[in-house]
């Protein structure tokens, strides 16, 4: 990522010559410069986030920043993923996915998206680890009883 802002490689700037850096970015969002730095700093955090938690032995912890950190490399992979499914379904309804506009949206939007479902697939896993315990079943016994009637 230091290669790509210190080179401006962002697709934004250099895959669609023929249109202005921050023209058509977006279908959803007005005209803006994409940025690449939220993530990094993302990334760092919740990898530095999990080495401390290691560090201090705190695998539940540990374990929840980890999900974050991974979260925070594979969102460009679940982006490929949705740009597949936008492209069909835009296809499916007729709209023309050769356009280089619309592959340049599609690309932005898909990034955007590959943010959200990776941090949330990455937050439900790491519940999903450490559910609570379940309530106490109706009519257990509290400590010190047996069928109702208490220890003398």
């Amino acid at each position: 990522v230091y290669k790509i802002d210190k080179q401006k490689l962002h697709y934004h700037m250099n895959d669609f010559p023929s249109l202005g850096h921050n023209e058509a970015v977006s279908f959803v969002l007005p005209a803006h410069d994409p940025r690449l730095d939220p993530l990094v700093y993302y990334f760092l955090l919740t990898g530095i986030l999990a080495f401390r938690a290691a560090a201090a032995r705190d695998i539940k912890s540990h374990r929840t920043w980890v999900c974050r950190h991974i979260a925070g490399g594979l969102w460009v992979a679940v982006q490929r993923v949705v740009i597949v499914c936008i492209h069909s379904v835009g296809r499916a309804v007729g709209g023309d996915m050769m356009d280089l506009r619309n592959q340049k949206k599609v690309f932005g939007d898909a990034a955007y998206l590959g943010v959200i479902v990776a941090v949330a697939i990455a937050e439900i896993a790491a519940a999903d680890m450490y559910p609570p315990p379940p309530p106490p079943l109706a009519g257990a016994h509290a400590e010190g009883e047996e069928r109702g009637r208490k220890k003398a």
